[in-house]
């Protein structure tokens, strides 16, 4: 006799499950010019859905906000960048919509956000090499 998996949630929580680090490469820009890349990271991009059967007709809304990339803990130096998600630049107002399934408590972003998301760099004269981070912050809800 096969052992029963746990029991599903129905706490009517929507939880990412996201990879903690993304890495959109080493980027050669000359002066007063910009380019854009695909972000790499290893894992998936999943969105649980824990909610009961009669709250799934809301569609699931999923935003992005990011801090400065900049290239220490003090902010000093920063980059001039936008975070794009398709054609046009990443706004909360602008979430990605997902209707979910009524059979499964699982999405799987991993595609969808390889394909979509991009980092838009400028850099200006002022602008040092180096390596420059930000903190990405996904959020999911079934808000109207």
């Amino acid at each position: 006799m096969g052992e029963k998996g746990p029991e599903p949630q129905n706490d009517g929580s929507l939880n990412i499950i996201a990879p903690s680090t993304m890495d959109f490469g080493t980027l050669h820009i000359a002066s007063n010019s910009e380019k854009k890349a695909k972000p790499n990271f290893d894992g998936h991009f999943f969105v649980d859905d824990h909610r009961k059967k009669d709250q799934r007709s809301n569609p699931i809304k999923v935003t992005l906000t990011s801090e400065d990339f900049t290239k220490d803990r003090k902010k000093q130096e920063k980059l001039e960048t936008e975070l794009l998600w398709g054609k046009g630049k990443v706004d909360e107002k602008r979430p990605y919509i997902i209707q979910s399934d009524e059979l499964s408590n699982r999405v799987v972003l991993t595609d969808v956000v390889k394909k979509n998301l991009k980092l838009k760099v400028k850099r200006d004269q002022k602008v040092k090499d180096g390596q420059y981070g930000s903190v990405f912050t996904w959020t999911a809800c079934d808000c109207p």
